[in-house]
């Protein structure tokens, strides 16, 4: 009888724990998806629109239709301040991370005064401001 009470005080500590891991990694769901370090360089538009473009298609398309090809960026960690010492134009911002599979718009324009436009997201884990 005390073997099945050990037995089963350790199945219930370990489904605790383990629970308790997986709500507190947000990152374990998408941690599936493919992992790629790009170089953004940021697009000042007039409107709330997606910012982010990679530097490559940046050049290829600055003379045609270059909105086509932005994407919002977020980060994992909600509480990550990335753009702090951040100057576009003269910086760029090379991130770790992958695209969603759905286009969304980002957290912090859902309760824009402006409409956001739903585009591609790419949630990243890993940033560096480097220089041009």
């Amino acid at each position: 009888m005390n073997f099945l009470i050990s037995v089963f005080w350790i199945f219930i500590f370990n489904g605790f724990t383990l629970q308790k891991e997986n709500k507190n990694n947000e990152f374990a769901i998408a941690s599936s998806e493919k992992h790629i370090t790009i170089e953004l360089e940021y697009i000042i538009w007039g409107c709330e629109c997606p910012n982010w473009i990679t530097k490559e298609d940046y050049k290829k398309y600055s003379d045609n239709n270059l909105i086509a090809h932005c994407f919002y960026i977020e980060p994992a960690d909600k509480n990550t301040n990335y753009l702090e010492d951040f100057y576009p134009g003269k910086q760029l911002l090379k991130v770790t991370g992958y695209f969603e599979k759905d286009k969304r718009i980002p957290d912090d324009l859902l309760n824009s005064e402006e409409i956001a436009k739903e585009a591609k997201m790419f949630v990243f884990f890993k940033s560096e401001i480097i220089e041009k």
